[in-house]
């Protein structure tokens, strides 16, 4: 995409959701929000082997890894 086209409005900006669209996804609630803010591991809701695309009400927060039952949060994307 030229920045002159990104100048010109002439292209959209899409969600980061759209970006990890291919991964699993959970949504978290607050409590767990609170953790990966942090780093810190939460159980995972669903088992699986590869990464996650965490949400809280709807926008990506961070991708995580699985972990011995557990999600490694490794992209956080929130302060």
């Amino acid at each position: 995409i030229a920045l002159e086209s990104v100048r010109a409005g002439a292209t959209g900006v899409r969600p980061l959701l759209a970006a990890v669209g291919h991964l699993a996804r959970a949504d978290i609630d607050a409590t767990a929000l609170d953790r990966v803010r942090r780093g810190q591991a939460l159980e995972a809701a669903v088992a699986g082997s590869g990464p996650v695309a965490l949400t809280y009400e709807g926008d990506l927060v961070a991708v995580a890894r699985p972990r011995e039952e557990r999600w490694q949060p490794e992209v956080v994307l929130v302060t």
